[in-house]
């Protein structure tokens, strides 16, 4: 009796899974894949090395009115910007893209995370990188080291604002 009722709930469920649309277990990725041709596209169109070639240890250099880009929960690229949005649009549409006006530059952000992972090896800061979304550096690093690397980012950056940064916790390595 109870192998005859856990057969006929086994088909009942298959069944009310079948009948349901495909759709709703499996949602499409068609807005995602068009996100990364057109980020594909639009790095392809602005990334430049500085020095010869394209060699790997060469720096990335972008215009300076670019402030990254990332694909957002709902599956959208976005491209972030400081001004003249229009230069930015040379390969990639406001179909294929959100361009969202932001205050600080990819270049000016890559300078701060490179110097603020530099000196904050010295006040134990566990990580440093951009974070576009924010469009801020984080910087992983205990509290009360926080104005020590503030005040030496001052000392070592022209113009430096440190409303660049994102401070948060340190990260602790496990053991796995």
């Amino acid at each position: 009796m109870k192998k005859t009722v856990a057969l006929i709930l086994s088909l009942i469920i298959l069944l009310s899974a079948a009948s349901c649309g495909k759709e709703e277990y499996f949602p499409s990725y068609e807005p995602y894949e068009q996100s990364v041709v057109a980020a594909r596209k639009f790095k392809e169109e602005f990334t430049q090395y500085s020095g010869e070639g394209t060699n790997k240890r060469s720096k990335l250099v972008y215009p300076d009115n670019f402030a990254g880009l990332y694909i957002g929960e709902d599956h959208v690229l976005y491209i972030l910007y400081t001004h003249d949005k229009e230069s930015l649009m040379n390969n990639v549409s406001e179909k294929e893209a959100v361009f969202k006006q932001v205050d600080y530059g990819y270049n000016y952000l890559e300078n701060v995370r490179a110097f603020a992972t530099y000196y904050g090896m010295a006040y134990s800061a566990t990580s440093c990188y951009i974070d576009e979304k924010e469009n801020k550096v984080a910087v992983h690093i205990a509290e009360e080291n926080r104005d020590a690397l503030i005040e030496r980012l001052y000392q070592t950056l022209d113009g430096f604002d440190e409303n660049t940064l994102s401070f948060r916790p340190p990260m602790i390595a496990v053991a796995t």
